[in-house]
């Protein structure tokens, strides 16, 4: 996405090109995440894009990410990754998957060109 969204000239589409959405806030989630701010900085500079320009979101449907941890740990995951720029949604089941969104229970739809799903075998 990043070569592609290097040459795109429509922003709305660039915008989608460079929206990373990892559904599911467990370990392999929040892991794969931690990946993606890892390797944000360098795909930044290889291919001439503004950081700001990369939104990192997880889409969790329960209340809180990391569900299986304390309190004071998941605060602390939290609180890490929103201070690297990561977008939390808790409590948003995603209800369709199409070609270049995904749309949440609420009705919210998020463009994006990258969905990364962690959850369960099976969407709700």
């Amino acid at each position: 996405m990043f070569y592609v969204a290097r040459i795109e000239k429509d922003q709305s589409r660039r915008k989608a090109m460079l929206t990373f959405i990892v559904a599911g806030a467990g370990f392999t989630g929040i892991e794969t995440m931690g990946e993606l701010l890892e390797w944000r900085s360098a795909l930044c500079r290889e291919y001439g894009i503004d950081s700001s320009e990369v939104r990192l979101m997880v889409v969790e449907a329960m209340g809180s990410i990391l569900p299986i941890l304390n309190e004071r740990l998941i605060n602390k995951s939290e609180r890490y990754m929103k201070k690297h720029g990561v977008e939390i949604i808790t409590s948003a089941p995603i209800t369709e998957v199409k070609k270049e969104s995904i749309i949440l229970r609420d009705g919210r739809e998020i463009p994006t060109r990258t969905l990364i799903w962690t959850c369960s075998v099976q969407g709700k």
